[in-house]
């Protein structure tokens, strides 16, 4: 399954983040991402951005510089959300494949075997970074380290205060 779109939420109760995506056909499922998780994630999904702006000046200014022209083409969409009958599984690794132009994140679920269903999320750089800046302001909410953000990220969060709306 390749998600075409999907929504990020974070769940107190479970205290873990959940995406549900959506694919081209319509059929969508709930990936449950715990913080163990995220937080191995969370360091290989900056690097890849880092290598995304070499030929700028390295800092973080021009980091927040980016994240800013990200988080400003972002605009508010209606949630996807999952019926009761739609799947729902607990993300037990995460294979990051890239190129210069995209990442891909192929999410397995937990103790199913290696023949189980995977989900496909495709980001463009633009694409990841209004993606962290939204993960960016769930992880604050559930209380989690803020030492996992770069400042640059947290700075443009900061700057944009409409990034608590819900925005997918």
């Amino acid at each position: 399954m390749e998600f075409q779109r999907f929504t990020s939420e974070y769940d107190e109760i479970e205290d873990r983040l959940s995406l549900i995506g959506e694919d081209a056909q319509g059929a969508k499922v709930r990936i449950w991402i715990t913080r163990r998780l995220f937080e191995r994630l969370l360091p290989v999904l900056l690097r890849w951005l880092d290598n995304q702006t070499q030929d700028l000046p390295r800092g973080d200014l021009m980091q927040g510089f980016v994240q800013a022209a990200a988080r400003a083409k972002l605009r508010p969409q209606p949630p996807v959300r999952a019926h009761a009958e739609a799947p729902s599984w607990l993300a037990a690794k995460v294979d990051v494949n890239t190129t210069p132009e995209r990442l891909l994140l192929t999410l397995h679920p937990a103790g199913t075997g290696e023949a189980a269903p995977a989900a496909h999320l495709p980001l463009s750089a633009t694409l990841l970074r209004q993606w962290l800046a939204i993960l960016h302001g769930l992880s604050q909410r559930s209380g989690w380290s803020p030492e996992l953000w770069p400042e640059w990220i947290a700075e443009s969060n900061k700057a944009a205060p409409e990034a608590r709306l819900r925005l997918h």
